[in-house]
């Protein structure tokens, strides 16, 4: 249903998401370049070891190293900037559910009819079918990949061999 009538909607809310991942992943890459024993954010960290505004704007008040501070600075950026990124995939997700729930009651039996029957039953259905021949498919190429190694070698180069072997033996 949001592919057809709210696509538009769904890839902002899809960019967001990418935002909002690639905030935390730029937040945890500097907490752990910034943590361990002599990391800068390190005193800013809870009793559980993790990091929280309240725990950073602290040790920004009490911390008398400018590197300690700096480095505080932009972990608090990073961590408000995730929480911006998390607050508007939340409000998007929101704002598309309810798109949804007002559309539901508007869309006409038939067309619901077609929408679950055609649009997420046939679509699910050949998802898998498309998953079950690919499966299959690999599995043959493993088997014949089996049988082109197995006999790799001529039954001739063989009983060459099988009579090269034979006249060393019997010698």
């Amino acid at each position: 249903m949001i592919t057809r009538y709210f696509a538009d909607k769904q890839a902002a809310l899809d960019e967001l998401q990418s935002k909002f991942e690639t905030a935390t992943q730029e937040l945890e890459s500097f907490v752990e370049e910034n943590s361990g024993e002599d990391g800068l954010v390190e005193e800013a960290k809870n009793e559980k070891g993790n990091l929280s505004k309240k725990g950073i704007t602290d040790r920004i008040k009490i911390s008398k190293d400018q590197e300690e501070i700096e480095a505080l600075k932009k972990c608090l950026e990073l961590v408000n900037e995730e929480s911006a990124c998390k607050s508007a995939v939340k409000v998007a997700k929101d704002e598309l559910d309810e798109l949804v729930f007002k559309k539901i009651p508007t869309i006409p039996e038939a067309e619901l009819k077609k929408l679950i029957v055609q649009d997420k039953w046939f679509a699910s259905v050949e998802a898998q079918i498309i998953e079950e021949i690919e499966r299959m498919t690999q599995q043959l190429a493993n088997r014949v990949k089996t049988l082109e190694e197995r006999y790799a070698q001529t039954l001739p180069a063989l009983g060459k061999d099988a009579e090269k072997y034979t006249g060393l033996v019997e010698c």
